[in-house]
């Protein structure tokens, strides 16, 4: 498994837990990180997971200016799999997907790649685009999580190599837990989550409901201006920017109230992570592979992307109401219970191509149906 750092986020959660799944299971797993910045990482693996950091960075930016960078992380990488010779390989993330893609050229593995997001909106920079486009192809899967995300792949994925991979579910916590006046949000401080959208909606419904409190979970570039913008709105008092969080349960149990405002999505992991904590939800319909899960207004009350005012009400409807959030909790909660483990297991041993006959002396992947031989011509 091979991801640019193992920091806290949404692909770096399914990355590790699906890790320490196979891992429980008795599969041998490495997992690969491009990057050292995370040298104790925000998720506990399994003990038998082999962690290989590359110490490179997880994204150089301009592909011409890190050319270096690249070709050194490339070759870096292609001798892991060398070493580890596995099976298959699965990568996680646009440029992280190109460099595993260019690394495995020839080498006897089954790769997938994984999109956890929606490519059509996620842009990397024009080249990174421009390499996912003619890359990607290249895979013997290609994996999405969201409707969004298979319309963008299917114009330039072979529809025979894109498959459908859910996200692993989280275990559902007690949810007769005596709630706090919280609202939370998890996720990147980036611009995709559009954290300034719930900044401005909280502020407005703080002032009808003003003994609660927004904790904001995650870290990222946008973190200065949304702390200049909860002064400038006069809540600071009321906002607390959490950073990384290591014990993310212990949030989602004590919250009310679970805010997503996103502008694009693939399938959220926070909005799982709230349903299994039995969290009423006011998101956008911009969350992506979430919407499959969540009912207007039976467990979710879901607004236009960045919109202000729409959002403010749907706080303040929930903020004023506990038996309403009780109610639509329990809805969430019952929706997540319809997805099972056991068949999701399923899927991604199918997606790696695990469930094969016994190898043979001649190696893991010497037939020519499961072997990846590399590109073809552009």
């Amino acid at each position: 498994m091979v991801i640019g750092d193992l920091g806290y986020g949404g692909a770096q959660r399914v990355a590790a837990t699906m890790a320490n799944i196979f891992a429980e299971t008795g599969i041998e797993v490495w997992l690969v990180t491009l990057a050292d910045t995370d040298s104790a990482g925000a998720f506990e693996l399994h003990s038998s997971v082999r962690r290989v950091s590359l110490g490179s960075p997880a994204n150089s930016g301009s592909f011409f200016v890190g050319l270096f960078a690249n070709l050194k992380r490339i070759a870096a990488l292609r001798s892991v799999l060398r070493s580890a010779a596995p099976c298959s390989t699965i990568s996680f993330i646009g440029p992280t997907n190109v460099v595993t893609l260019i690394a495995s050229l020839g080498l006897p593995t089954y790769l997938a790649i994984s999109e956890r997001n929606n490519p059509g909106a996620q842009s990397f920079g024009r080249l990174w685009d421009w390499l996912r486009r003619r890359t990607y192809r290249w895979a013997d899967r290609v994996t999405y999580n969201s409707a969004s995300a298979r319309e963008t792949l299917a114009a330039y994925v072979p529809d025979a190599k894109l498959f459908f991979l859910r996200n692993p579910v989280p275990q559902a916590a007690d949810p007769s837990l005596t709630k706090k006046n919280i609202v939370l949000s998890v996720g990147r401080l980036a611009p995709q989550k559009a954290h300034d959208t719930l900044l401005r909606a909280f502020a407005r419904a703080l002032q009808a409901q003003p003994g609660w409190v927004l904790k904001i979970a995650g870290e990222g570039a946008e973190r200065e201006a949304l702390v200049g913008l909860a002064r400038a709105l006069g809540i600071t008092d009321h906002v607390i920017f959490l950073g990384v969080s290591r014990d993310i349960e212990s949030l989602y149990r004590e919250a009310a109230i679970f805010a997503l405002a996103s502008r694009f999505e693939g399938t959220p992991n926070a909005v799982l992570e709230a349903m299994a904590n039995a969290l009423p939800i006011v998101t956008t319909d911009g969350a992506g592979g979430a919407l499959d899960f969540l009912e207007h207004p039976e467990s979710a009350l879901i607004v236009p992307v960045d919109n202000v005012e729409a959002f403010s009400a749907s706080l303040l409807r929930l903020m004023t109401d506990a038996s309403r959030r009780a109610e639509m909790g329990l809805a969430a909660m019952a929706a997540l219970e319809n997805l099972a483990q056991d068949q999701i297991n399923e899927d991604w041993t199918v997606a790696l191509n695990l469930a094969r006959p016994p190898q043979t002396e001649t190696g893991p992947n010497s037939s020519q149906e499961t072997a990846h031989i590399g590109p073809p011509a552009i």
